[in-house]
């Protein structure tokens, strides 16, 4: 299957303003000690939330390898 090719007039553009804005947020939230905890804690928490994506994600169904003649189904 081929990937969908969905052109964006400000693609990349648009992706470097959002990594601007990401910095200076980081900044604000530098300035102020009672919210510099918050970027202390940042990394903590998306390690703990992909910890528990990885562990908590649904598998995929294993199929049955019989055939239908041989199902336990009436």
């Amino acid at each position: 299957m081929r990937a969908a090719r969905a052109a964006s007039p400000t693609g990349c553009r648009a992706r470097w303003l959002v990594v601007a804005f990401l910095i200076v947020v980081a900044a604000l939230l530098w300035v102020e000690p009672a919210t510099r905890v918050a970027l202390y804690v940042a990394p903590i928490w998306f390690a703990l939330l992909g910890v528990a994506y990885l562990r908590l994600k649904p598998r995929p169904r294993q199929t049955a390898d019989f055939a239908v003649e041989q199902s336990p189904l009436p």
